[in-house]
């Protein structure tokens, strides 16, 4: 606000206020927060100036949002990913197509452009035509040529095609999975005990029962003889 009659009027009032308490020093701090040996006539000068700051246009205007709702409704709407984020055209973007869409982003806009999302696709291609090895695959004709093309010919033009051919191979590597023994044969299999001298703490751990009694009778060997050195150290052979 400008001087005027107004300014006349704050300008007297603030005098009145100040002749109340004639030794007061309006604190004056630097951007660290420490106050600062100012004039007194300086202090006052500088404390009226912040009277006359202009309030900020925004403070009158109307508020965007009616309620709460209608906020967290806008901020959900603006934290949404753009569809082109939309990498295997299955109609919304999930964890796995946000997640590689945002390494194609160079810009950082939350927008993939055409090169970048064709980068994006191919790579969602090659991830999921590599998901089954090929024991796991097997005799499987169709999955073979399913996974070989997603891997070497993916389909940047047709979207709908894309997306049908992912899906296809969703369900086929699911499928294959779980029918295959390699995961299970993985989880059967019995590890190799790691072939080193046991000494002190660093001694393999036992894997089975028989090996955890076998280690705990070899200790109770090792600290029975220990004992018996540490009683010859100390007191010589035994005489009776």
């Amino acid at each position: 606000m400008g001087k005027g009659s107004d300014g006349d009027a704050l300008d007297d009032h603030l005098a009145a206020l100040r002749s109340r308490v004639p030794g007061h020093v309006p604190p004056i701090r630097d951007h660290n927060g420490f106050e600062l040996a100012v004039h007194k006539g300086l202090a006052d000068r500088s404390l009226d100036s912040l009277h006359y700051v202009p309030v900020p246009s925004s403070w009158s205007s109307p508020v965007p949002y009616g309620s709460r709702t209608e906020l967290r409704e806008a901020r959900r709407r603006e934290m949404m990913p753009h569809p082109s984020f939309d990498v295997d055209g299955d109609g919304f973007v999930s964890q796995q197509d946000y997640r590689t869409a945002k390494r194609f982003d160079m810009s950082g806009e939350g927008i993939l452009l055409a090169g970048h999302r064709k980068s994006a696709i191919a790579e969602t291609c090659h991830t999921m035509g590599s998901r089954l090895h090929d024991n796991e695959i097997g005799a499987n004709a169709r999955c073979r040529q399913l996974m070989t093309s997603l891997r070497e010919d993916p389909q940047f033009e047709d979207v709908t095609k894309l997306g049908t051919r992912l899906r296809l191979a969703s369900t086929m590597a699911r499928s294959l999975k779980m029918k295959s023994s390699q995961q299970l044969q993985g989880c059967l299999a019995f590890p190799e005990p790691r072939q080193v001298a046991p000494s002190g703490d660093e001694a393999p751990p036992p894997y089975t029962r028989t090996m955890l009694l076998q280690r705990r009778r070899e200790e109770r060997v090792q600290a029975e003889q220990k004992s018996q050195l540490d009683f010859l150290s100390t007191f010589g052979p035994r005489s009776y």
